[in-house]
């Protein structure tokens, strides 16, 4: 269950910070993408677990503008928010979190069991996070931090913390991916010989994050999340692992190859 919401368009240079702004320019116009903003996708996942409906990410909601297709979506294929017994989240930024409060200000999700990483939660939800390693203006970082606390604020009292790398159910594994945020983790979904790697925010884009290994501004640590991105992607490569990129194009989904220079992402046709 993916969820396509129209995202807020940001310049290309936030997700790929230490690009050569011409040679930005010229990858973006090769690929007949615009050169003055980005569209990022948000795509969640829906699981089904031991007669469990669980969610992959909450999605933005509308913390970073207009977005919001992904209750739709769920009706479309019969279910309800109702239905949902638990919303596994990779990392606390709005766009991941923003869909657990409702419009009334409740829960979005009133059955469902919420998990959060620990490490994120300390930092963005008990405290007061510096968020001034962010490229952004300081009034979208007060406004980004104001979401985060706001969209969990419905959840906080049962919220459930995991460490990455926590199994939370059979055939659903998390593979701590700090960087990025304090506590992120990625999710490797597998039954049998079948894996599916969603790698939350490792990337946002495949062209300027995998293709090229551009660094996203938005990244906490710098050099903790560039070392984690070359494992999990050396991981996915060598494993030929189907992944979920959760900003990727619709439908989000291929697979990463190692080359001679880095990594080349290549992408699933969607199946009807």
């Amino acid at each position: 269950m993916r969820n396509q919401p129209r995202p807020p368009r940001r310049t290309p240079g936030i997700y790929a910070g230490d690009a050569p702004e011409a040679e930005l320019e010229e990858v973006l116009r090769r690929a007949f993408l615009p050169t003055d903003f980005m569209t990022l996708n948000l795509n969640t996942l829906l699981l089904e677990i031991d007669g469990r409906r669980v969610l992959l990410e909450a999605g933005a909601g509308t913390t970073m503008g207009p977005n919001g297709r992904l209750f739709d979506n769920l009706r479309a294929t019969g279910v309800s928010p109702e239905d949902i017994d638990l919303v596994v989240i990779s990392h606390t930024h709005p766009d991941h979190v923003g869909n657990l409060r409702s419009t009334d200000g409740g829960r979005a999700f009133p059955r469902a069991t919420t998990m959060a990483p620990s490490a994120d939660w300390a930092f963005f939800v008990e405290g007061e996070p510096d968020l001034s390693y962010m490229p952004v203006p300081e009034e979208f970082r007060r406004r980004f931090a104001a979401n985060i606390k706001q969209s969990v604020e419905p959840v906080a009292q049962g919220i459930e913390l995991y460490e990455a790398g926590a199994e939370i159910l059979p055939g659903l594994t998390t593979i701590a991916a700090s960087g990025h945020t304090p506590g992120m983790a990625t999710f490797l979904v597998h039954s049998g010989g079948d894996q599916l790697l969603l790698t939350a925010d490792l990337a946002y884009h495949p062209l300027v994050n995998i293709d090229r290994l551009w660094r996203p501004g938005p990244d906490r640590d710098q050099e903790a999340a560039a070392t984690t991105r070359q494992r999990i992607f050396d991981q996915a490569a060598a494993d030929r692992m189907l992944v979920l990129g959760f900003h990727y194009p619709f439908p989000g989904l291929g697979r990463i190859l190692r080359t001679d220079t880095g990594y080349s992402w290549v992408p699933a046709g969607w199946q009807f």
